[in-house]
């Protein structure tokens, strides 16, 4: 909690950026959403004869839409208008994609920089024992790299954040109107996938700390060759010097694969899962819709919020 609150004092000057970001983030999600609505009231309402069915704080946007583009009797002889939807959607998720990634990069390097700043300040101000036992290497990589990280952090997953909680709230707001059994069927793994990410993360934290302090030594290694590169001369150390980084860099290399495959095992297997919940929503959703139970529309619009 400490470490949130002296990033958030960081974030000083920016937070209405990052507030616009991810509020942009959402009007995206929301038109990314949309798009399966369209194609579910094509080819149900329009294409097909059932009566446009939802319920809840879509419905009135719908059939207010629908009839203000003529209702069935135009739509069903300009179904080039559906396309028009469509691409107007995509053009506008686009747009507030292009805000988005523009705020958040400007937020996250102005803060990069700050941060930058006051740690080579408090770098001046150490006492003189601190950087007798400190590692240069270490000391830089503080500077260059983990702010690097941050910056990384709040230009990306920050906004993530933002990103799978209007993710959430639109998912469930389209597809619980249109069939609570598909809904459930649909968010069946989730709990699982969630305790997987949750066990995973508490490794990879130990696993990246590791990696990146022995990048820290590695770096530490390099420095303080390339500043005593004469002494090193003067004694015929070469030979020495070059074992004693390629023994860094092995440890810095193995740590580093141990890094990668945990993360290989987490897409995989969490890919695995996901692609699992697709089979049996498709499975499923076949099913009923071949029974009557759901429409044709219906099924696609699943499966596409199911991919998302």
């Amino acid at each position: 909690m400490k470490k949130m609150k002296l990033l958030w004092n960081f974030m000083k000057g920016n937070r209405s950026l990052y507030v616009f970001s991810i509020l942009a983030v959402g009007a995206a999600i929301f038109l990314r959403f949309a798009w399966p609505m369209v194609l579910r009231v094509t080819i149900d309402s329009i294409i097909g004869n059932k009566p446009i069915e939802t319920s809840g704080w879509m419905q009135p946007i719908i059939i207010n839409v629908f009839d203000f583009l003529g209702g069935k009797s135009v739509l069903e002889k300009s179904l080039w208008m559906s396309s028009i939807i469509l691409i107007l959607l995509t053009l506008s998720r686009g747009i507030f994609l292009f805000f988005k990634g523009k705020w958040s990069a400007i937020a996250s390097e102005s803060i990069a920089r700050n941060i930058r700043d006051k740690v080579y300040d408090h770098l001046q101000y150490l006492p003189y024992d601190y950087h007798v036992k400190a590692k240069t290497g270490d000391l830089i990589q503080r500077c260059t790299s983990d702010v690097e990280t941050i910056r990384r952090f709040l230009s990306m997953q920050l906004v993530e954040v933002g990103r799978a909680l209007f993710m959430l709230f639109f998912a469930l707001s389209f597809m619980l109107p249109m069939s609570v059994e598909m809904t459930l069927a649909s968010l069946s793994l989730i709990p699982l996938i969630f305790a997987f990410a949750v066990i995973f993360f508490i490794k990879v934290k130990a696993a990246f700390k590791a990696s990146d302090e022995s990048e820290g030594r590695l770096s530490t290694v390099l420095q303080e060759n390339l500043s005593g590169v004469r002494v090193v001369r003067a004694f015929a150390r070469q030979k020495y010097e070059i074992d004693k980084f390629d023994e860094k860099n092995v440890e810095y290399r193995n740590l580093t694969y141990r890094l990668i495959r945990l993360l290989a095992w987490y897409w995989s297997v969490s890919d695995f899962l996901s692609l699992i919940q697709i089979i049996a929503v498709t499975v499923l959703g076949t099913y009923w819709a071949a029974t009557g139970i759901i429409t044709l529309g219906t099924l696609l619009a699943f499966s596409t919020y199911v991919g998302m």
